[in-house]
């Protein structure tokens, strides 16, 4: 996908993409030979990006994200190289650009519940 139009809210826009294109790891040869095309992997985290967004499983991840197999294998390679937290930091600076934010929070909250609990005694 190069252009700017999204099909989905969660499809990276042009400058979100500008901002980690240049970052992901070098393309591996897939297996199957040089007859077939690499992934476009905008596609790819636009698809992974789509997956954690509706929490579907992954094989029901729409077909024009590529092979749900492929999707899944970049986030999981990624993730245990490190690469997807980089991503997912270098966006999250980016929103709080965009809303007027220092790119690093100054601060953090916590919330929690309290829950009575009443033991039961046999």
């Amino acid at each position: 996908m190069s252009t700017s139009s999204q099909e989905y809210v969660t499809d990276l826009t042009d400058a979100q993409w500008q901002i980690i294109q240049r970052r992901l790891p070098a393309r591996r040869w897939r297996r199957g030979g040089p007859g077939r095309p690499p992934c476009d992997m905008r596609l790819v985290l636009n698809g992974i990006f789509y997956r954690a967004k509706t929490g579907r499983p992954w094989p029901a991840l729409p077909s024009q994200f590529g092979c749900w197999k492929t999707v899944y294998g970049y986030f999981r390679r990624w993730r245990r190289q490190g690469h997807w937290k980089w991503i997912m930091d270098r966006l999250t600076q980016e929103a709080r650009r965009q809303h007027h934010r220092r790119p690093q929070p100054s601060a953090g909250i916590v919330d929690t519940q309290s829950v009575k609990f009443h033991a039961t005694v046999v």
